[in-house]
């Protein structure tokens, strides 16, 4: 299984990753390893975005 990922991106998806929980991981290391930015981009844009909404509500 470790080997399922090793960075080629057209390689065929290990069973365990086909469905639930996995396929949802697969994915998010897929994003990780093949579009750096993008990924992080989006990490910080889930802590981002609330903390600026709640910035706007408490300073109105």
């Amino acid at each position: 299984m470790a080997g399922a990922f090793d960075g080629e991106v057209h390689a065929g998806v290990p069973e365990e990753f086909t469905y639930g929980a996995g396929a949802r991981c697969y994915a998010l290391a897929t994003i990780a390893e093949t579009r750096p930015m993008l990924f992080w981009g989006g990490l910080l844009a889930i802590v981002a975005v609330p903390l600026l909404a709640l910035v706007k509500v408490l300073h109105g």
